[in-house]
């Protein structure tokens, strides 16, 4: 298995959808804005993920359990807004 592409994989993702929560949000778009902007986070945590623990991410969902998984630190202000975009 190779790490490094899994890594990169995750990163393009978070990218791309990055790029469509902020086109979304421009137009109004709250919902799909939301929606990619949480796509955006998860990829983002799941290379972390990745990159720590040198394995495959879980096929998860839960931003407050990737970040636990990627052993990020989470203050009370992160852990709230990570919750809201779990919803």
């Amino acid at each position: 298995m190779n790490i490094e592409k899994h890594i990169l994989y995750w990163r393009t993702g978070s990218d791309e959808d990055w790029e469509m929560a902020e086109i979304a949000l421009a137009n109004g778009k709250i919902r799909h804005g939301l929606f990619f902007l949480h796509l955006a986070m998860e990829k983002l945590i799941k290379a972390h993920v990745s990159q720590v623990t040198q394995d495959v991410p879980p096929k998860i969902h839960n931003l407050l359990t990737l970040m636990q998984r990627a052993n990020l630190p989470i203050n009370q202000t992160t852990g709230a807004r990570l919750a809201e975009l779990n919803i």
